[in-house]
């Protein structure tokens, strides 16, 4: 996977060191990079979703926070044959949690949170999505922007023709 970022304009600028991971937010290996502003990861895993970023390093040693997260997946993608909704992660969570879904074809979708009583709590996303793999966050906010109580809640995707509903548990 080819890696490529804007240039750090500071003049003391020793290098960059590019992180990544299989969690959002969560990089399990980093590579130190000179001044270049392109990376080259190899030995990645096939068709696995990794999520990256890029902190500037400077000569006496002192590291940036990281760059805003891209996430791409490695290899060859097989194409998606139906929606497929995933598990969110984290589970449980506090105090958000990340909601990945597939999509075979361009359509229009509905994704929601729900609370025990079944009542909406907020809608995430909806509209016109493309073809293949999404995500959403959800900061465990209703929609007027107030945290929700601990609790279990669901999330579903509509879609035409297709319902599908996953749970997850929000601890404070």
């Amino acid at each position: 996977m080819t890696v490529e970022w804007d240039a750090n304009r500071e003049s003391d600028l020793a290098c960059y060191r590019v992180h990544w991971g299989t969690a959002p937010r969560r990089y399990s290996d980093s590579r130190l990079v000179d001044t270049q502003t392109k990376c080259t990861i190899t030995g990645l895993k096939n068709g696995v979703r990794y999520f990256i970023a890029v902190t500037a390093v400077d000569y006496w040693g002192n590291e940036s926070p990281c760059s805003a997260e891209a996430s791409a997946y490695a290899g060859e993608i097989q194409p998606v044959e139906q929606i497929i909704l995933k598990n969110n992660y984290p589970n449980p969570f506090n105090p958000g949690t990340l909601i990945e879904y597939e999509l075979p074809e361009q359509q229009y979708i509905e994704i929601s949170v729900y609370n025990n009583l079944g009542q909406i709590v907020r809608v995430l996303e909806e509209g016109v999505k493309e073809k293949g793999a999404h995500s959403i966050y959800w900061n465990g906010q209703d929609e007027t922007g107030q945290p929700v109580a601990s609790g279990l809640y669901y999330y579903r995707l509509k879609s035409p023709g297709k319902i599908m509903q996953k749970n997850m548990l929000l601890l404070h």
